[in-house]
């Protein structure tokens, strides 16, 4: 019996003997295999993580049509989104020719290819859907804001053909139809149908002399009429947007906007936005033929 056994005790004697260096032999395999395995490439998870912040921030401009925002945040909103872009395609190209030049040390090529070629996809589509089309028209309020931009554009024409002076307050309509290179068509917001006329010049801006600041309010939107001057208590909001109820104002300096009703009154109606005169004795708005939208 003791001679049976001993075949049996050395065998395992010579198992436990061989364990640890067995176990050493697949440590040391897995570690080599484990160094051997390529590592994410961390500029292609960049690429991916601003393509994902450029989409989140496209769907919230997008979905921002029925919320009011302060102009501040909403001009700040598309930019992040471009920059996000940029990043994630300058990322991905470089990610690209570091993985291909690591001889398989480097992982992440799809990621990498998808952080370029997606923002090159957005810009495409972009620069299609902006192209201009023959049978594709502007939305009704930004041809009311490109007619108001248009005319402020004339009247700066008229002063400089002028001596800087104005077109008679109470005939301006009249005198740009006559003298300046316009169409009676747009005098009238699109929204305004049946108005000749949807804007109201500035009465201070007519009373100033030669030299107006360049955030001056110059013609704005109001009830429609024609040959109307007034200030602030004839502005009205018809447009709905992404700042809520809005109207079209145009600045002495011929650009034109979009003002919500709450902050007409913060605008450089007199030409200086500190000013304190009094209003002159002939300051009543000249409502001209006014009729209601």
């Amino acid at each position: 019996m003791n001679d049976e056994s001993k075949p049996d005790e050395t065998n395992e004697q010579i198992e436990q003997a061989q364990k640890p260096e067995s176990e050493a032999q697949n440590a040391q395999a897995e570690s080599i295999e484990e160094k051997q395995k390529p590592k994410m490439s961390k500029l292609a998870v960049l690429s991916i993580v601003c393509l994902v912040a450029a989409c989140g921030v496209f769907v919230l401009y997008l979905g921002l049509g029925g919320l009011v925002i302060p102009l501040a945040v909403e001009k700040m909103i598309l930019p992040a989104g471009v920059v996000a872009l940029a990043v994630a395609l300058a990322a991905g190209v470089i990610a690209l020719v570091m993985i291909k030049a690591s001889d398989g040390a480097l992982a992440g090529r799809r990621l990498a290819m998808l952080g370029i070629l997606m923002p090159i996809i957005v810009a495409v589509a972009y620069v299609r859907s902006s192209a201009p089309a023959e049978e594709t028209q502007e939305p009704p309020s930004i041809r009311c804001r490109s007619n108001i931009s248009r005319l402020a554009g004339e009247i700066n024409n008229y002063r400089a053909d002028n001596d800087g002076r104005f077109p008679k307050a109470e005939k301006w309509c009249d005198i740009l139809l006559e003298q300046a290179n316009v169409e009676e068509s747009l005098f009238s917001c699109p929204l305004d149908e049946g108005a000749r006329c949807s804007y109201s010049l500035n009465k201070y801006a007519a009373q100033a002399g030669a030299d107006l600041p360049a955030d001056m309010v110059l013609l704005f939107e109001s009830k429609a009429g024609w040959n109307q001057v007034g200030g602030p208590e004839l502005f009205i909001a018809p447009h709905r947007g992404r700042r809520g109820t809005t109207g079209c104002v145009a600045f002495a300096d011929g650009k034109g906007d979009f003002i919500t009703a709450d902050n007409v009154d913060s605008l450089n109606w007199k030409g200086d936005k500190d000013s304190e005169e009094a209003e002159p004795d002939n300051a009543e708005p000249q409502a001209g033929n006014a009729e209601e939208k």
